[in-house]
């Protein structure tokens, strides 16, 4: 995965994020459930002083937990609106053609 900077939605900053962040349905501007926020990436914000999320990993695909593929969306596209995370223009072939996030080991 390539990684790049990214400007951090005003909305989704830290501690707000995470209560409200961590396994929260997300679905598109059609209402269409596309998965559920599984971890966070937290970096600094561009003021270096407070912790905000820069990428949300999406949980997508998959029943009981089998087949499930991770996703990393910058928090900047995600939007949060009324207790619901919403991915404007998200369908599931644009979510197939994404590559997986993958955890690297230490």
């Amino acid at each position: 995965m390539q990684l790049y900077q990214t400007r951090v939605s005003e909305n989704l900053r830290l501690p707000h994020a995470k209560r409200d962040l961590f396994g929260k349905t997300v679905v598109n501007d059609k209402n269409e459930k596309i998965g559920k926020v599984d971890d966070l990436i937290i970096s600094p914000s561009k003021a270096g002083n407070t912790p905000a999320a820069s990428f949300a990993i999406i949980g997508v695909g998959g029943f009981l937990g089998m087949g499930k593929r991770e996703l990393a969306v910058p928090t900047e596209q995600l939007k949060l609106q009324n207790k619901q995370l919403t991915l404007p223009g998200a369908t599931k072939d644009a979510l197939k053609a994404l590559p997986p996030f993958v955890y690297q080991s230490r």
